[in-house]
């Protein structure tokens, strides 16, 4: 596979390029300087004789040979991955790295540059290139490496040579107001301050975090200029209006404007409340969400849904409000216990069942007791999950339609945690007993599979699971009711025929009352 870099001019892709080539031991390929070899002229003159669009044609068809190509070192234009034809055809050669640099740092280093087609004006390039990097960098925030290339061309080569040989993986969701890359690697607290530097620009940061990570929080910190951090005591306290009120005062006590940038660091509950006081705040600030467990990871921080909760009623209050990215660090789940490790498995189970059968059978195979946050088996699972949600949500993303797919196992699983009084039962643990309710219920019924309902229950039993439902199905049936998918006496439910298949199942709410109540008194 191609390594390929990618970033503004003045970056110092070609310099770097050639070190890498020199470190890995491969060609290097500097695309401007093909184009140029082969149509005999200069980047500056095509540009001026036939127009960006043409350029832009060339620059694809100079991709598409590296295809048949040794593995290379390659320097894009600062362009090149700027539209989706480019994009796809970099990411399909191999790994995209952004070498990322203020633009006040490429405009120092062009001072002396004449030759670049969109800089002409010496002036200007300042404002050109922060204009520039602008407009490009959701394009340059979906590359899996982003270094810091303000250091030397050999620090930056080097680590870039360390940084392909580790898995990392990058989902798009789309978005009708501005669609934003989930990263997913292991991590460390400088890899992170350089991803929030590089997708916040030169904007002010709060780092918004869970008490408990305040310690990892301040290196990631350490890492960057004009931020600060909140430290709040995560969980529901904080999803109560009062929790938002306080969040918002001490947003305002910094001095915060709309420029400000708000990074939430923690589990689902924190990401809630931080994605939603930002859509309210000042009428709406950007937000990046790093999520630290694998819960959040795999499920919450996905698809732009923030929500805080009125009264008892969780969620009531929301906005689909999406990040401008996800920064998912694997190396945060170190920390966790194991029910903590299986409550996000259980999401990764449903995304797996509605959608991919192989892809349940290879988590059946993960050790929840101990759980390697870094080895790549673990990445490209939770990569995987990603992946499927980040496609559901890209096609649904208000949730109108095949979004609702999302909801297998929640039915009778937040009416299992409601039932449980929110305490006993997490909520990881209330979906996977649901999802071997509902699916007890459509096999009732001949909508599922009786092989499904064996490979159910044989990952529950494997992965640790209760799958005990029925002592909690008595005080469950009268939760039922509340789901907010019903619409007057009915519920949709995505029930699994086959694994890997879903279908949509019609339930009327006194049918799954009744349902609970008779499978209740059994125990």
């Amino acid at each position: 596979m191609h390594v390929l870099l990618t970033g503004l001019s003045g970056s110092g892709k070609s310099s770097v390029a050639a070190r890498v080539g020199e470190i890995l031991a491969r060609p290097v390929v500097d695309l401007d300087a093909r184009i140029e070899a082969e149509e005999g002229k200069t980047i500056a003159a095509i540009f001026q004789e036939r127009g960006e669009a043409a350029f832009r044609a060339l620059e694809l068809a100079a991709l598409g040979d590296l295809v048949t190509e040794p593995d290379s070192v390659v320097a894009l234009g600062g362009g090149a991955i700027c539209n989706e034809e480019g994009y796809a055809a970099a990411q399909r050669l191999g790994t995209l790295v952004w070498l990322s640099v203020p633009a006040s740092v490429a405009a120092d280093r062009l001072a002396k540059d004449s030759a670049r087609p969109l800089l002409a004006d010496a002036a200007g390039r300042r404002r050109t290139l922060e204009t520039m990097l602008r407009l490009r960098v959701e394009h340059y925030a979906r590359a899996e490496i982003v270094v810091d290339a303000t250091a030397t061309v050999d620090v930056v080569a080097r680590e870039i040579a360390a940084a392909v040989s580790a898995p990392v993986f990058v989902h798009v969701v789309r978005s009708h107001t501005n669609s934003y890359p989930v990263r997913i690697h292991a991590g460390s607290p400088q890899a992170l301050a350089r991803e929030i530097a590089a997708v916040a620009g030169a904007s002010r940061i709060v780092l918004v975090c869970d008490r408990h990570v305040l310690p990892r929080v301040e290196d990631v910190c350490a890492g960057l200029t004009k931020a600060s951090v909140i430290a709040v005591d995560a969980g529901e306290p904080l999803k109560q209006l009062s929790g938002v009120e306080a969040l918002a005062l001490a947003l305002e006590a910094k001095g915060c404007d709309r420029d400000t940038v708000l990074v939430a660091i923690g589990g689902g509950s924190l990401g809630d409340a931080v994605g939603f006081v930002a859509s309210v705040y000042r009428r709406g600030v950007r937000w990046v969400s790093v999520p630290t467990t694998l819960l959040s990871m795999v499920d919450s921080s996905l698809g732009g849904k923030t929500g805080v909760n009125l009264g008892h009623a969780k969620n009531l209050l929301g906005a689909f409000y999406p990040p401008i990215a996800v920064l998912t660090q694997t190396s945060w789940l170190g920390t966790l216990d194991a029910r903590e490790v299986r409550s996000g498995l259980a999401e990764m189970l449903k995304v797996a069942a509605t959608h991919d059968a192989n892809y349940f059978e290879r988590l059946t195979k993960l050790d929840t007791q101990r759980f390697d946050a870094a080895a790549p088996v673990v990445i490209e699972a939770i990569a995987r999950a990603v992946g499927i949600k980040a496609k559901v949500v890209s096609e649904d993303e208000f949730e109108r339609g095949e979004r609702k797919v999302l909801n297998f196992g929640h039915t009778f699983g937040h009416a299992f945690e409601s039932a449980a009084e929110l305490r006993d039962l997490r909520h990881g643990e209330a979906v996977a007993l649901g999802m071997v309710a509902e699916t007890e219920y459509a096999a009732s019924l001949g909508r599922a599979d009786s092989e499904v309902l064996a490979a159910l229950t044989f990952a529950m039993q494997t992965l640790g699971f209760s799958q005990n439902w029925r002592p909690l199905a008595m005080r469950a049936k009268q939760y039922v009711a509340s789901d907010k998918k019903r619409h007057e006496n009915q519920v949709r439910m995505p029930v699994v025929p086959r694994l890997g298949r879903f279908e949509w199942l019609d339930a009327d709410v006194r049918e799954l009352e009744a349902f609970l109540d008779v499978e209740g008194a059994r125990v």
